[in-house]
């Protein structure tokens, strides 16, 4: 990579935020720090919208052989599934003593909701790698594309920042702090809103398949509508006090639910990491994760909302 060093080496993740203007400026970037992870036999994963992984390709030359990737808009669809993406390529290569990653989550044709799910994920790595192997993760962010906002909010996820040739710490950074706090916007005036509790499955699950009926969704959309609020709401159930309130409504070509209860989330990571055979807690919001277009969780004091879209 072409930037002078101005900081120390990796302690266990090295998180770094990659501003970059167009394509030669990303190529200038990325290009050098995956074939200096090639000559040091460390393992790389690329993930990215699948024309920059054409860039890669044809800028590496044979040296694109060494390097797996993985498109963007399939992988990490939903910004929650990214984290057990790195951590399945960790896995697979048990064997090495470091790994290098390029992420780039947040791209221009995200919606504003997805573009502060991609910050919310940024901030989770902190987290989610904090021991083990080294692994060094690059995460570009196109300041030509992108919303100012989007780019100054790469500051306070990330704790190395390259830009202009130069790597410097962000000023900026936050350790992850209030991750899941904050309000979402409220639904809408005309959004259908059901009280449930114990024994309320049936109805959660009719209430459920009409507002994705209505959308008119491809059945599998109606199967995976129906099925996260079966899941959302036995959670709210078990661990949130007992009971709580879905709501749902339409927004463009989704459907929305909301599952609101009086719990509080206590790990921030629920959701992101697949549950071992033997664990049930987190099983049901990962397997939300995993059918759902998107998943905003916010929790605090006053209770959680998690709030779905899917098509």
């Amino acid at each position: 990579m072409n930037v002078t060093r101005t900081v120390g080496p990796t302690a266990v993740l090295r998180h770094e935020a990659l501003f970059y203007g167009g394509k030669t400026s990303f190529l200038e970037s990325a290009v050098p720090f995956i074939r200096e992870g090639i000559r040091a036999d460390e393992p790389v994963l690329a993930v990215l919208e699948r024309h920059k992984i054409e860039w890669l390709t044809d800028a590496l030359g044979d040296d694109a052989l060494d390097v797996f990737f993985e498109d963007m808009r399939e992988v990490g669809a939903n910004p929650a599934r990214l984290i057990a993406a790195w951590r399945r390529f960790g896995s697979a290569h048990s064997e090495s003593r470091a790994l290098r990653g390029i992420g780039e989550p947040a791209t221009p044709e995200r919606s504003p909701e997805a573009l502060d799910e991609c910050r919310r994920h940024e901030a989770l790595l902190n987290i989610a790698f904090n021991g083990g192997r080294d692994f060094w993760l690059l995460c570009p962010y196109d300041t030509q594309a992108l919303p100012e906002s989007v780019v100054e909010d790469a500051r306070t996820t990330h704790p190395l920042i390259a830009e202009g040739g130069t790597e410097h710490p962000s000023h900026s950074y936050e350790h992850a702090a209030g991750v899941l706090a904050g309000k979402l916007p409220p639904p809408p005036a005309d959004a259908a809103e059901l009280a449930f509790s114990s024994g309320s499955g049936r109805e959660v699950r009719a209430f459920a398949e009409q507002a994705a009926r209505s959308q008119g969704l491809r059945p599998e959309g109606v199967e995976n509508v129906v099925f996260a609020a079966g899941e959302l709401t036995a959670n709210s159930v078990r661990h949130g006090g007992g009971g709580g309130t879905i709501t749902a409504w339409s927004d463009a070509d989704s459907v929305v639910l909301e599952v609101r209860d009086a719990g509080v989330v206590d790990n921030p990571l629920v959701g992101r990491l697949r549950p071992h055979v033997d664990e049930s807690r987190g099983r049901g919001l990962w397997l939300v994760n995993q059918l759902c277009d998107l998943v905003q969780i916010r929790s605090g004091p006053h209770g959680t909302a998690v709030r779905v879209h899917a098509s």
